[in-house]
Order: C-alpha cells, then structure tokens, then sequence
C-alpha cells in the first residue's frame, strides 16, 4: 500500500505514507492522530464520529479501576454501569470523587447472565440456575430461543436494576441502555419487553437513553466464546428503533474472549479502515481494567489490561479536541 487515507469528513486523500509514523508513539501532529503500526490518520473530524464506550463498571475493583483511569485520561464517551455486581457501589465512590475531573455520559449495562438479580430469585426464577445466581450467557441465550425464559422475570428485573441505577446515582437517569452479553438482543420478545420496562421505569420528559445495536457489517470480532452471543445479536436492534430508542449507525468492538494486544490492534485497525467510507456516529465498545494477579477471573486479566493500555496509547490526547 503506497499511502494512507484521511478522513476530512468530505472527502478522501491519498497522504505518502512515511515510514517513520511505524516507529513513534500516538501523538497529535498537525490535528491528526498516528496510530503505530496502523495506516490509518484519525482526523478530529472522525474522532468526533467515534463514541467510545467502556462495559463492566461495577464488576471488580480492578475493572473499576482501569475504567477511571481512561475517565481521567479523557478517553471515554460513556461508560457502562452493572449494577448487580458485588463493586457497584465501589465504582460508584470512584465516579462520585469530588476532586475528580468532569465524568463522561454514564448508562446502565442490564445484566441477565451474571451474579444475583436485584429482585428476589424466587420471583424471577426463570433467570436463575440454583443458589440465586443467573444463568450464564450460553445458557441464557438458549433459553431465550426455546422460549424458557418469562418475559413476566426479564420485566421485573430490568425495572430494578434500573431502579438501583437510579439509587446508586442519586437520582440519575441512564444516558443509555446496552446489554451484557447482549442479553438485551436476545430475542425481539425480550427486546420489547425491555422497551416496556424502560417507558414505565423512566420519567416522563427525560429524554430517552441511547441504546446499543449493530448489524452483520458493522461487528468486528476476533470470534471465540463470544459467538453465540454476538451472532444472535445481529440486527436486533430494530424493536428498539420501534420504540423511539436511539441507536448508533455503527458498532466496534476492538477485543474478544481470548484476544491479544496484536489483535486488538489489528481489529481495530480493519475497523477504522471500512468506517472511513461510512456516515454517521460509531459506538467503539471496550473493556479496560488492570490485570489482577491473584485472579484468574476474565474481568481483570492481562487481556483486559493490554486493551487498557492500547486505549490509552491511542487515544488519550483525542477525547476532547
């Protein structure tokens, strides 16, 4: 390839690639991010297009901690809160800093596949194996297709974790709605009886929350165990779109399961690449956290770290231009 291509916002250039872009760090050069290794240039313009969303707030204390230390590098768009999850109210102590810098839009990541519910188990016993805990992801999406999960459960659990959204926040509402594991794709029955749940739960006259779709095109995954999930996923948003919910045009995910540095950087690489010739916003979903050493859990592995740090290479000096 003898060059490389800008993005203007109207209109394609063909730049001689130089060499020495491959050998330096990201930096700013004349409103351009250079990504190493990477031959795309990033123009302001087209970061203005990226919403740059990170998941799994609330999961550990090692995953909250990477996620605010994109916050404070001015990373992020938005971030995700789970807010079933034993550090929930850690992450929340984190957001809440007084001395902290100015927090990005911050929505509810609804969680089906994980931990306890927020209602009693009992009453949402389809979602539940024993001792209280949810299905997992696999196990959920299959009953979903069978028809074994109640609609009557998913109604009652999305309407309290929104209501412990709002507890945890004192009041705030959900800048936008996105599902772990996607659980909020899972079958149009599901998606609707969520749309449900939210026009009951949100107030009359708050605007109502942004929430995450993507189609076939739009989904760029190094696939492992995140396929069931995914490829089910695919063009569901459209029950949400008849509700009046917001979407992003255009869905990222730079990582997966068991996804190398190397291959962070490559998706995000082909990402960029087909997204210079589409329109409209593109949501970039992320998992940054610290690695935690004495665990072997996936939430604060070294995968999650190196995604920590391949954000903060990128783009910390483009959030805010």
């Amino acid at each position: 390839m003898s060059g490389v291509t800008e993005y203007t916002g109207h209109t394609h250039a063909r730049i001689p690639h130089q060499h020495h872009y491959q050998e330096i760090r990201t930096r700013w050069i004349h409103g351009v991010i250079i990504i190493p290794h990477s031959m795309v240039h990033i123009t302001s313009a087209f970061r203005r297009r990226m919403l740059i969303v990170a998941d799994d707030l609330g999961m550990t204390h090692y995953t909250n901690r990477g996620i605010m230390r994109c916050v404070d590098a001015r990373v992020l768009d938005a971030v995700s809160l789970v807010v079933n999850m034993p550090y929930a109210m850690d992450a929340m102590r984190m957001w809440f800093d007084p001395s902290a810098h100015k927090r990005p839009a911050l929505g509810l990541h609804l969680n089906f596949t994980e931990g306890t519910p927020c209602t009693d188990a009992q009453r949402v016993n389809s979602l539940c194996s024993g001792y209280r805990q949810m299905h997992g992801p696999s196990e959920f999406w299959a009953r979903c297709q069978s028809g074994d999960i109640c609609e009557l459960d998913v109604y009652t659990e999305t309407t309290a974790q929104i209501e412990r959204f709002y507890a945890l926040t004192d009041g705030c509402a959900p800048a936008h709605i996105d599902g772990h594991h996607h659980c909020h794709l899972a079958s149009p029955a599901i998606s609707e009886t969520i749309c449900r749940a939210l026009n009951d739960s949100i107030p009359t006259g708050t605007s109502k929350p942004r929430v995450r779709s993507f189609d076939s095109d739009d989904t760029y995954l190094d696939m492992s165990a995140c396929t069931t999930c995914t490829r089910g996923a695919e063009g569901g948003g459209s029950v949400f779109d008849s509700y009046g919910f917001r979407s992003t045009p255009h869905f990222v995910n730079i990582s997966s399961c068991d996804a190398d540095a190397e291959t962070m950087r490559s998706n995000m690489d082909r990402a960029l690449q087909h997204h210079l010739t589409t329109h409209g916003a593109i949501e970039l979903m992320c998992h940054p956290a610290y690695h935690n050493p004495t665990s072997a859990g996936w939430y604060d592995s070294e995968e999650r770290h190196a995604e920590l740090q391949l954000l903060l290479e990128l783009f910390t000096y483009s959030t805010r231009l």
